[in-house]
């Protein structure tokens, strides 16, 4: 199975990716695509935000993997925690498939 046929199978089973997805922003979505276009990957959110709930489903499929953020020992009395969340070679090939179908979802 290629890249594409498994990112495709995986959306087609995983509905809470577009739940997930539905309730980004553009800020949101736009955070996802300068990770895909950055060298490293990687990026800190907190565990309630939007972002999280869709990156913690890639997470989930082996496209990032999740640590807790030092940004948790630089703030003190953080709401909620930080974590820090890094592209794997898979989610850099599956997710550029699957977001088409995301926005397009999105705009209906």
């Amino acid at each position: 199975m290629t890249i594409r046929e498994a990112a495709l199978e995986t959306l087609d089973a995983d509905p809470a990716i577009h739940q997930a997805f539905a309730k980004t922003s553009n800020g949101d979505r736009s955070i996802l695509r300068l990770l895909l276009d950055s060298e490293n990957g990687v990026a800190n959110t907190n565990t309630g935000s939007p972002n999280y709930a869709l990156f913690a489903r890639f997470v989930q499929h082996g496209w990032m993997t999740e640590e807790r953020s030092a940004i948790n020992d630089q703030v003190p009395n953080l709401p909620e925690a930080f974590v820090e969340l890094t592209l794997t070679e898979n989610g850099r090939r599956a997710i550029p498939v699957i977001l088409p179908i995301l926005f397009a979802e999105k705009r209906t």
